[in-house]
């Protein structure tokens, strides 16, 4: 009697559990058995819906190195990349995981044809593979300097993905404008951990590809900092914050004839998640060691003397009226 696909999966699930709990120890025969069936039946079902349960477990061993071995030697990688050629909406995210989940220099080293796909999915007229692309993207660039090193190395990564990117923020409705804002975010962001000065190196040359000119991202972010959607305008703000954190940022937004008046303006931001935003933003710059470098001292001195009211502070105003109200 065949066995219920749940229960299959159940098994399936708990061998991989017992994968990524071995890390480096040789994995038992009889996980090796279950891993091998899972495989098999990823690739035999005619059950989308099990053929997704399968694949989501098949990424989840990319966190066990004997694990992975073991897929490379059934060659999964390759019917996966497969997979993404067919560009099959509902398969392809699934397909999409073990890459991203997997070290990044296999990406440039062994599978180059995925960053082939979301080059072409980031100009594909179907919507979900362009999110998913961005998705992924954002997914690697969270990876650290590493991971977004093997995008830089890549081809058309710059044109297809990069540019992309600055059109979406551009021109996109409001949706795609908010996740192609945070894949930015995650692209240009350089982490504590990562070679400062080459990590800084490569989120400049990716900030200033996506909107070419000069001052034209920074305008661009700018007006999306006063979109009347929060989501959207939240997230332009993190980009700023982003770059406030980089010598190279802040020499750009020294230069920037409107961007002092901005930060110091509290009436732009009604709520607290944009309030903190902004904030942060103003917190980066005053406690960097470089900022005085770029910014005059008059202006980082009304930068530092804002910084010390809080998130929360209003302006005189505000301040004005509120008395007015309580009086």
């Amino acid at each position: 009697m065949k066995q219920d696909p749940a229960e299959r999966l159940l098994e399936y699930e708990n061998a991989v559990e017992q994968a990524n709990r071995a890390r480096d120890e040789p994995l038992s025969s009889d996980v090796v058995k279950r891993i091998e069936q899972l495989i098999e039946d990823s690739e035999s079902t005619d059950d989308p819906v099990f053929q997704v349960n399968c694949l989501q477990l098949i990424a989840d061993l990319a966190c066990s190195p004997q694990a992975f071995k073991l897929l490379e030697e059934k060659q999964v990688p390759q019917k996966l990349i497969k997979l993404l050629q067919a560009e099959d909406p509902l398969i392809v995210p699934h397909a999409l995981k073990l890459f991203y989940r997997a070290n990044p220099a296999l990406l440039e080293v062994k599978y180059k044809e995925v960053i082939d796909k979301i080059c072409d999915y980031c100009q594909s007229d179907n919507r979900q593979l362009y999110d998913y692309a961005i998705d992924f993207l954002a997914s690697l660039g969270r990876g650290g300097w590493a991971a977004r090193k093997v995008l830089a190395g890549h081809p058309q990564f710059a044109e297809k993905c990069l540019k992309q990117l600055g059109t979406s923020i551009i021109s996109s409705d409001s949706l795609i404008k908010s996740r192609a804002l945070k894949c930015i975010h995650d692209l240009i962001e350089v982490h504590e951990d990562d070679p400062v000065a080459d990590a800084s190196t490569l989120s400049e040359s990716f900030y200033f590809t996506i909107i070419s000119g000069e001052h034209r991202m920074t305008n661009q972010l700018f007006a999306l900092c006063k979109y009347p959607f929060m989501e959207i305008r939240v997230n332009a703000l993190l980009v700023v914050g982003s770059i406030a954190g980089t010598e190279w940022g802040q020499k750009e937004l020294a230069s920037h004839p409107e961007f002092v008046t901005w930060i110091l303006d509290r009436s732009t931001e009604k709520c607290k998640e944009g309030k903190e935003a902004k904030f942060e933003i103003l917190k980066t710059l005053v406690k960097s060691r470089t900022a005085t470098r770029h910014f005059k001292g008059e202006d980082y001195m009304k930068m530092r003397a804002d910084f010390k009211k809080g998130p929360f502070h209003v302006g005189i105003a505000e301040e004005m009226l509120l008395d007015e109200k309580t009086g």
